[in-house]
């Protein structure tokens, strides 16, 4: 009797234990499973948190680069400095007196013929040297960092343009074959240097535009060209030559003005021999003579 008692004793002692293991397993199950779902949790956290960082930091890249182009697009274009970027861009550093700007939209071409001559477009800028042999500029700005450089003549002293149909042809082709330039950054001492000799942002053009007389039968065309002083004569020369006469070389003489109402003057070479000659007449057209006094 008391052996079935303690038989059944522990069957019921086993059936305890094995409930109770069973238990401590489910719940170390349900513990690793919090353990693993806090740490997915964390990481899941760690993940969002370093992507919205990845976008922040996109996003502020992107700002920087709205920031700078507003700021390049803000670029005020009708300031010396702006000019002397221009000037930079097209031409280098120059030895130059100084500038002048001037805005000649709608300006014909061709100051000796106001008629025929193609006109310039909306926004066409001009930046003359002093003197003006060192350069001229005709340009437009495309508000992209580039500008159109059109090769316009610095003087009109070819005989060519007082033809209707050539001044006509010519300074259409001129305004159909720009060429594009992108914009140098030069050093802020170098533009600050430039923008110094522009002494005057809102020059005329210097060309002395007038209306060219439709008379064919009068060849006279000295009421209509640019009138030439002594104050420019020498300006009329450069811009022949194409550079500054060269005074390292050569001695050049007062200019003088002779009864027909030309203006004249001769050179030397530093031992005091004849080089050479010019006559400019009262039309500014430039005759050039060798030692000889032979036209070259």
């Amino acid at each position: 009797m008391n052996k079935k008692f303690i038989v059944s004793g522990l069957l019921v002692t086993s059936l305890l234990l094995a409930a109770c293991g069973n238990d401590d397993s489910s719940d170390s199950k349900e513990q690793h499973g919090s353990k693993s779902t806090n740490s997915e949790k964390r990481e899941s956290h760690h993940n969002e948190k370093h992507h919205e960082k990845k976008n922040v930091h996109r996003f502020a890249k992107k700002k920087d680069g709205s920031n700078s182009s507003s700021s390049a697009h803000q670029e005020n274009t009708q300031s010396a400095e702006y000019y002397a970027k221009v000037w930079l861009t097209v031409f280098g550093p120059s030895d130059v007196d100084e500038f002048m700007h001037s805005d000649v939209s709608g300006n014909k071409m061709n100051p000796l013929d106001d008629v025929d001559s193609a006109s310039y477009p909306d926004g066409m800028q001009l930046i003359v040297a002093t003197p003006r042999a060192r350069g001229v500029i005709h340009y437009t700005n495309n508000n992209d960092g580039t500008i159109t450089v059109y090769d316009v003549p610095s003087h009109f002293q070819d005989r060519r343009w007082m033809d209707d149909d050539y001044s006509r042809k010519e300074s259409q082709r001129i305004l159909n074959n720009g060429d594009v330039y992108k914009l140098k950054h030069p050093s802020q001492s170098q533009i600050d240097k430039y923008a110094a000799l522009f002494t005057n942002l809102n020059g005329n053009d210097g060309y002395a535009h007038t209306t060219k007389p439709k008379d064919d039968s009068s060849d006279d065309s000295s009421d209509y060209s640019t009138k030439v002083t002594r104050s420019n004569v020498i300006d009329k020369v450069e811009e022949y030559e194409g550079h500054a006469l060269n005074t390292d070389k050569y001695i050049f003489k007062e200019p003088e003005k002779t009864d027909s109402g030309n203006w004249g003057f001769s050179y030397t070479d530093k031992a005091g021999n004849l080089r050479g000659s010019y006559i400019i007449d009262e039309d500014g057209n430039v005759t050039k003579f060798n030692e000889d006094g032979e036209e070259i």
